[in-house]
């Protein structure tokens, strides 16, 4: 399940939040440094525990290819952790949500 992206307005640089419903845990922002790697895209999954079978960071050379990228890590993470996206419905019938959940208890 591909990541639901927004820009990120209060770093008010052209960066993207990306998650699911109103819990953001990914970042994509341009390095504008000077240093190494100036003018690359870098892609930040947090907040997550750690999976040492998945990349939690990485680089891109645009805003989409870095989006892609975090999402597909995301659905490898999800995978690998053996969780899945729960279409869950908290306060009734109005507004329906993302929720991980164990594959186990979303049959």
């Amino acid at each position: 399940m591909p990541l639901k992206w927004r820009p990120c307005e209060r770093r008010g640089d052209g960066s993207f939040e990306g998650g699911l419903g109103s819990h953001s845990f990914c970042l994509v922002y341009q390095q504008k440094t000077g240093g190494y790697g100036d003018g690359q895209w870098i892609w930040s999954l947090s907040g997550m525990p750690h999976n040492a079978r998945v990349p939690l960071l990485g680089f891109a050379a645009s805003a989409e290819e870095a989006k892609r990228v975090a999402s597909e890590a995301f659905d490898v993470w999800l995978e690998r952790s053996g969780l899945r996206i729960a279409r869950t419905c908290p306060s009734g019938l109005t507004h329906l949500g993302d929720q991980l959940t164990d594959r186990a208890s979303a049959s």
